[in-house]
This record gives structure tokens, C-alpha cells and sequence, in this order.
């Protein structure tokens, strides 16, 4: 008895004949799937970074601006279900002049206690080394 049929004697005899698309095919789905593959480490490690930043630096998870705001509004915020810490800030947005710059950059600044470190979103102070 014949194990094969002539419709798959012909689809083995085409294959044969197309075996550098079939091949060329193959490749294509391989990469698909190897940058597929890359994509998804690199989305899970910017994911795992941003964790680790964010719990290093105490980041906040949510920021309100206002445009003036009494202090005791802190502890009615405190009160909110869900708000595990508040801590009220002065923050600008400046425009920087910098000479090794075309354009002026944008930056915020935010003020920091004077007698300790702040609660949420840490800093850190870095020196920028190379030419000047």
C-alpha cells in the first residue's frame, strides 16, 4: 500500500523545486521569531529597571501640580484610602542655557528639606565627566 498519495508526491516535488523560497521562508519566520524573542527581554528588562529605580529613589506614583496650595492640604491628602506618603514640594519648570547646546534646554527643578533627605523621589547628584 502507498503511503503517500500523488497530492503529496506533488506538494514534495514542488517543495524541491522552490526549496530556496521554502528556505528563504523559513528565515524570514526565524527572524520574526528571534526579534520577537529579543523585544519581549528587552520590554521585561526596562520593566524590571524601572522597578528597581522607582523603589530605590522612592518615586512617587502620582504628582499634583497647583499654582498655590496651603500646607495643611498635606494632611487631608493623608487621609485619602490608598496614599501611603505625601510630601509637598516647589517645583519649576526652567529653560536652561547651555553653551554647548544649539538650542535652550527645558529642565524642572524641585526644592529639597533643609534639615533632611526628602521622602519621596530621592536624588541623586551625579559629575558629568569628558570635555569642556
Amino acid at each position: 500500500m502507498n503511503r503517500f498519495s500523488s497530492l503529496d508526491r506533488k506538494l514534495l516535488r514542488d517543495l524541491v523545486h522552490m526549496r530556496g523560497q521554502a528556505l528563504a521562508v523559513g528565515v524570514i519566520i526565524a527572524c520574526g521569531v528571534g526579534i520577537l524573542i529579543m523585544a519581549l527581554g528587552a520590554l521585561q528588562s526596562l520593566q524590571q529597571s524601572r522597578e528597581i529605580y522607582y523603589e530605590h529613589y522612592r518615586f512617587a506614583g502620582v504628582f499634583a501640580d497647583v499654582k498655590r496650595a496651603p500646607e495643611r492640604l498635606a494632611s487631608e491628602i493623608r487621609q485619602i484610602d490608598g496614599v501611603q506618603q505625601v510630601e509637598t514640594r516647589i517645583s519649576r519648570i526652567v529653560t536652561l542655557d547651555i553653551a554647548r547646546l544649539e538650542e535652550p534646554a527645558n529642565s524642572q527643578l524641585g526644592s529639597i528639606p533643609d534639615d533632611e533627605a526628602p521622602i519621596l523621589n530621592a536624588y541623586s547628584c551625579t559629575r558629568a565627566v569628558g570635555r569642556t
